[in-house]
């Protein structure tokens, strides 16, 4: 989950500073967001609900004598929270929907390492993690969608239980011309569950003399950036 834009109380996730470029706020879990002046508030489909920013008032509901936060915090006694409810209007309060039932089995996905560079002709490797919420077994078939043309994704095995892990390897065969960062959905099934996690790669060329070198930020070393990303 991504954040950006004013950020003065760190309601961001991040240190709190005027403005704030698109920022890593959470790796995954989240199902809902609300935003209230300098507060956010994010439900975890484990029933949790986290907080992070402005707390003069004690809106973050976290029990802490701070006056703010740029860690997300959790919002004490909230167990089987589905939804949260905030307001810029109402900047000193927030409300949450409980359920009065177990919350259903679902599951999360995540990488290690989350990013890699991949060097034309070759492979790299990750481990996908998953991990059971709410007492999940599930079965989960792993799929990677919208790969440009000469990468390729594969994972071994295609399918695992709730909890297990599987590796993924990207493969590059051809030379790829420059393009945009682009978003790659690597995306986990169960059922009529889904889940997405996202894996940064790097395209670089060994050998800028060849005529095949991506353009990058860095005149040393030419390189693009794939953005392997999705919903958690």
């Amino acid at each position: 989950m991504w954040g950006w834009g004013s950020n003065p109380q760190g309601q961001l996730g991040s240190l709190p500073g005027s403005v704030t470029n698109m920022t890593k706020v959470m790796q995954t879990g989240v199902t809902q967001i609300a935003a209230g002046a300098n507060t956010s508030y994010f439900t975890h489909d484990n029933g949790q609900v986290l907080s992070v920013g402005h707390n003069p008032e004690g809106q973050l509901g976290a029990g802490i004598e701070v006056d703010r936060s740029s860690t997300p915090v959790a919002v004490v006694g909230l167990t089987r929270a589905t939804r949260v409810s905030a307001s810029s209007a109402n900047q000193h309060n927030a409300f949450a929907f409980s359920s009065t039932q177990p919350l259903p089995p679902t599951f999360r996905l995540g990488f290690s390492p989350d990013s890699g560079v991949l060097l034309r002709n070759k492979t790299i490797k990750s481990q996908v993690v998953t991990s059971a919420v709410n007492g999940s077994t599930q079965s989960i078939t792993l799929t990677a969608t919208g790969l440009p043309s000469g990468v390729t994704a594969s994972f071994n095995p295609p399918v695992v239980q709730a909890g297990g892990t599987s590796v993924m390897t990207l493969t590059r065969n051809t030379v790829i011309e420059p393009f945009d960062t682009l978003e790659i959905t690597v995306t986990g099934t169960a059922g009529s569950t889904s889940r997405q996690s996202f894996y940064l790669l790097t395209l670089a060329d060994p050998n800028p003399a060849s005529g095949h070198a991506v353009p990058g930020p860095k005149n040393d070393a030419p390189f693009t950036r794939l953005l392997v990303r999705g919903n958690s």
